[in-house]
């Protein structure tokens, strides 16, 4: 069932509209730089889901389809018709945004995705990983799960160049989650149900489509990536950053997606 009570949203700026979807557990306060250059020039929409941030624990929200369903909810409390959005999504954001299009059909005027593998990568494998993850989870030892969770979320040499970002970044993950592991487990199962709810669906999108891959993540490897935008014929573009490329390297991040708009503007 979708709730939709108090959405956590920003809508900034005026043109054509812009929406951006969190990693998986990414504050809207994320975006903050970002929404405040793009506004100069796009209606710019971020929206936190629930169990992210400061936004409300929903506990029963363990699949990704919810996190689909709670987006038309809200696009829908906004009045902006998906036909209409150029959409941006980091990783479980961007998992969002294929579910959406491939599985549910839903049409954008155009695709942004980062942090992705294809969906025949995974579909068929044993997430062991994850057993672990709640084991760590539900012992309540939450620091040491985003210590290993930044550890690879970074790349090693943003991690060399910021001494203490990763004992930072694990210390706001626990006193987010600490008093709600809940919410933690809801969001890693929606990320376990993922590949299996879209196994055997090809992936030809409806729409212009684009990658961007870091070129130093450990999650999801470059020349996969590159590899996985020739499939689907998407436009492909690299930063030199980890995973996290939207925190690590911002400026040229916003550069691709500057380039990538401008061919939307009347």
């Amino acid at each position: 069932m979708v709730v939709l009570e108090k959405p956590n949203y920003i809508i900034e700026g005026e043109g054509q509209p812009v929406f951006l979807l969190n990693g998986q557990f990414m504050p809207i306060s994320t975006w903050e730089d970002i929404i405040e250059d793009l506004k100069r020039w796009y209606k710019v929409i971020a929206l936190e889901f629930p169990n992210q941030g400061s936004s409300p624990t929903y506990g029963s929200y363990v699949s990704m389809m919810d996190y689909c369903k709670y987006f038309l909810e809200f696009i829908d409390y906004i009045g902006i018709p998906a036909d209409q959005l150029i959409v941006f999504g980091l990783s479980f954001g961007a998992n969002i945004i294929r579910m959406l299009s491939l599985k549910m059909k839903v049409k954008f005027k155009a695709i942004i995705i980062g942090g992705v593998n294809p969906i025949y990568r995974k579909a068929a494998s044993v997430y062991s990983e994850y057993r672990e993850i709640y084991s760590l989870i539900e012992s309540r030892r939450i620091e040491k799960f985003a210590r290993e969770y930044y550890s690879s979320v970074f790349s090693d040499t943003f991690i060399g160049e910021r001494d203490g970002i990763i004992e930072v970044s694990a210390r706001k993950l626990r006193e987010n989650y600490e008093h709600r592991p809940e919410a933690l487990i809801a969001l890693i199962k929606a990320s376990e149900s993922f590949y299996p709810n879209m196994h055997g669906l090809e992936e030809r999108y409806p729409c212009d489509t684009y990658v961007i891959a870091g070129t130093q993540d450990h999650y999801v490897d470059h020349s996969l990536a590159k590899h996985y935008a020739e499939i689907i014929n998407a436009g492909f573009y690299e930063i030199d950053a980890g995973h996290a490329f939207t925190v690590e390297n911002n400026f040229e991040f916003m550069s691709i997606l500057h380039g990538i708009l401008q061919k939307y503007d009347n």
